[in-house]
């Protein structure tokens, strides 16, 4: 079979589980996100509303789960590593927080929390399309394409 097929499935597969993970930890449901923003609730919830802390442990165990992984995939601490699908491991090298970030950071976040989807649930959600995702999506694709012009 070819490398690039095999790179195809691999991909596939790979979002169809991470989908199946969004769906199963229900971060395609924006009331259980937006709750998990209110932190409000945390201190009135009858001013504020009910806090969903699920969400917390969902992205605990995901960002626990990837400290391993960048740990062990430092190319400079494990030369030994061979990859079955790529020659070599392509990690972030940009470690500057600078202007471009922050705005691109906070628009995602007050994105985020007004609608209550982000880009991964959103598209793992395209099976239960509705109008309102349908919006959000082509509002995702519109900003990436501009964001992509202004870069």
């Amino acid at each position: 079979m070819p490398q690039s097929i095999k790179i195809i499935l691999v991909s596939f597969l790979a979002g169809i589980i991470f989908a199946a993970g969004l769906v199963i930890a229900s971060m395609n449901n924006p009331n259980y996100v937006q709750g998990f923003l209110n932190i409000g609730g945390l201190i009135n919830q009858s001013w504020f509303g009910t806090w969903y802390p699920k969400l917390a442990f969902v992205m605990f165990g995901a960002v626990s789960v990837m400290f391993v992984v960048f740990k062990i995939t430092n190319a400079k601490k494990s030369p030994h590593i061979k990859l079955l699908l790529s020659e070599k491991f392509n990690l972030p090298t940009k470690t500057i927080i600078d202007k471009k970030l922050v705005i691109g950071a906070s628009l995602f976040g007050v994105g985020w929390g007004l609608y209550g989807y982000c880009p991964g649930p959103a598209i793992a959600s395209l099976l239960v399309a509705n109008s309102h995702l349908l919006l959000f999506i082509i509002c995702m694709i519109v900003g990436m394409l501009f964001a992509r012009k202004i870069s």
